[in-house]
Formats: structure tokens, sequence, C-alpha cells
């Protein structure tokens, strides 16, 4: 049986799990998810993640605020690349008709501390 590449989507993010059931009986062919808490179903159907690339380390905490003020965030994922670089992983959820990804990309580019910005994915949930 295929899967659907938002199937696919959620399977990476942190704390995603089918939708009526926990993760002792998730079943891995479901369709519907819930990401994080927030209801997928009226709320916000598009997610997005975004690689931001930080220049400094101890600099995270400060684009995480920033980036929280930008649009809703589903999560965060600091990932160690090595010689003490990390990036900074972040799943934000947009609404379908905002068309504001790109947008949104421009800003993260912007804050002080972000070396560089990367759309990685975008599905809808």
């Amino acid at each position: 049986m295929p899967v659907s590449r938002a199937l696919r989507a959620a399977k990476l993010l942190p704390g995603a799990i089918p939708a009526g059931k926990t993760r002792a009986n998730s079943n891995a062919n479901a369709d519907s998810w819930v990401l994080r808490g927030h209801s997928m179903s009226a709320e916000y159907n598009v997610i997005a993640n975004f690689k931001v690339y930080v220049g400094d380390p101890s600099k995270i905490p400060e684009v995480k605020t920033k980036i929280e003020s930008l649009a809703k965030v589903n999560n965060f994922v600091e990932e160690d690349v090595g010689f003490g670089i990390k990036i900074l992983r972040a799943f934000l959820l947009f609404k379908d008709d905002e068309g504001g990804i790109d947008q949104v990309e421009e800003k993260i580019r912007a804050i002080e501390g972000v070396s560089e910005t990367q759309l990685e994915d975008v599905s809808r949930v």
C-alpha cells in the first residue's frame, strides 16, 4: 500500500502519533495524525520543515523565540552536525490559504545570528 506524503512527514516529527491511537497501538497505515496537541482538521493544514543554520549555537534560544513570534511552531529539534555546529529544525504550521511560507522564510533569514535557512519539506496534514 503506498504511503502518503503527509504520513511520511508526520512519522519524521517527534511526538506525532495517529489520531485516536496511542504509541503502543498505533497503526502505521493511519493517515490521520495529530501533531503536538494541535488539532489539524480546523486550524492548520500545512506543515513546513525549515532547516535553520545558526552561526553561534549559544544564540539558538533567541532564534527560537523570534521564530515563535513569526509563525505557529509545532516543534523544534536541534541537530549536531559536527565540529560544534548545530542545525535548528523548525516545524511550522500554516493554513493552506495563507501563502505565507516564503514570507516567513525571508523573515527567519533576517533574524540576527541566522546564517542560512532552507525549506526542507512542505506537506498537507
